[in-house]
C-alpha cells in the first residue's frame, strides 16, 4: 500500500514449509500457531459460536519444526500459496505438506 509517510511498511504473515531430511527429529507443528486469535476470527467469518475452534491449537501437523533443509537434491522449485479471498494459509495445510515431501518449497502468505 502505498502512503505519503516514506517509513510506512506493511508485515505479512509468511510460512514455509519444504523437504526435511528423513531422519528429521523434533516437535510436529501446529496447525495454527495462533490459535486464539483465530478462534476469534473464525467465529465472526463463519458465524459460528467460538466454542466449535477452542481446541485448534491442540491439533498437530506432520510438519517437524524448524529442522534443517533435506540435502538430497542441489535444488527444490518453490512455489507460492495464495489461499484466495477471505481465507488463510494453512487451509490447505495436507496439500502443501504433499508438494514439500516430493520436493517442492511451498510459502504461504496471509496479507
Amino acid at each position: 500500500m502505498n502512503t505519503a509517510e516514506p517509513d510506512n511498511k506493511r508485515e505479512l504473515m509468511v510460512q514455509i514449509w519444504y523437504p526435511a531430511s528423513p531422519s528429521a527429529k523434533g516437535n510436529k507443528a501446529p496447525y495454527d500457531a495462533y490459535p486464539d486469535i483465530f478462534e476469534d476470527g473464525y467465529s465472526q467469518a463463519l458465524h459460528m459460536p467460538k466454542m466449535l475452534f477452542k481446541n485448534l491449537g491442540l491439533i498437530k501437523t506432520r510438519a517437524v519444526e524448524a529442522t534443517e533443509l533435506s540435502d538430497t537434491a542441489p535444488a527444490y522449485p518453490v512455489l507460492l500459496f495464495s489461499h484466495g479471498f477471505n481465507g488463510v494459509k494453512n487451509q490447505n495445510t495436507f496439500q502443501i505438506e504433499q508438494l514439500a515431501s516430493h520436493g517442492y518449497i511451498v510459502i504461504g502468505i496471509d496479507p
